[in-house]
């Protein structure tokens, strides 16, 4: 299994386009994939369904959307007993309290990448 900081540096070093919400979620995908990091797309968690969960890290992938918005569903996520900490994966600029119900979140910007 993957760890969060693996699946961090993965995501963060990788130059992706943000044409859609669904084509982020599908490179994504394929990074996943080519190094062979075991997810669940969608998975059903507490409040709704993750966009990946790899282990304990659940993933949101998110291009549009209020901050308050996406607060609000990332903690409804880390209800789940499942998900010890979560990345959320934006073009926007965001930022997320260290921890929420008591588990780690982070943000990956996207744009750091193309620096």
């Amino acid at each position: 299994m993957a760890s969060r900081d693996t699946i961090r540096e993965v995501l963060s070093s990788s130059q992706l386009s943000v044409d859609s919400e669904k084509a982020l979620q599908n490179q994504i995908e394929q990074l996943f994939k080519d190094r062979n990091i075991p997810y669940e797309r969608e998975a059903k968690v507490a409040q709704g369904f993750i966009d990946f969960l790899c282990g304990d890290v659940g993933i949101e992938v998110k291009v549009k959307g209020s901050k308050r918005a996406i607060y609000r569903q990332c903690k409804g996520y880390m209800e789940d007993d499942r998900i010890n900490s979560i990345l959320v994966v934006s073009n926007q600029a965001l930022a997320l309290p260290p921890t929420i119900n008591g588990k780690i979140a982070e943000v990956i910007s996207l744009g750091e990448a193309w620096l």
